[in-house]
């Protein structure tokens, strides 16, 4: 059986850096991680529209990049 439950927190991964999505991604694919969940999001509604740059680099860039490994490593992807 794979990983269960690996947890990596904005401090452990930043989404907004696509390499190291990437290696976390492969990391957890070639230990034997099954599927990805992102729950990474900009979450300061009151403030995204004063900081359009910050939300749509994780809620948009930072997305595309977890898809994107996941795509590459063959792995399934839940957003939420």
């Amino acid at each position: 059986a794979g990983p269960s439950g690996v947890r990596l927190g904005r401090t452990h991964l930043d989404v907004t850096d696509r390499r190291a999505v990437e290696a976390a991604v492969e990391a957890f694919a070639a230990a034997g991680g099954r599927a990805v969940v992102n729950a990474a999001a900009y979450t300061a509604v009151d403030r995204a529209e004063a900081e359009p740059d910050a939300a749509d680099a994780v809620n948009l860039r930072g997305a595309a990049h977890v898809a994107g490994a996941c795509e590459s490593a063959g792995l399934p992807l839940v957003h939420v």
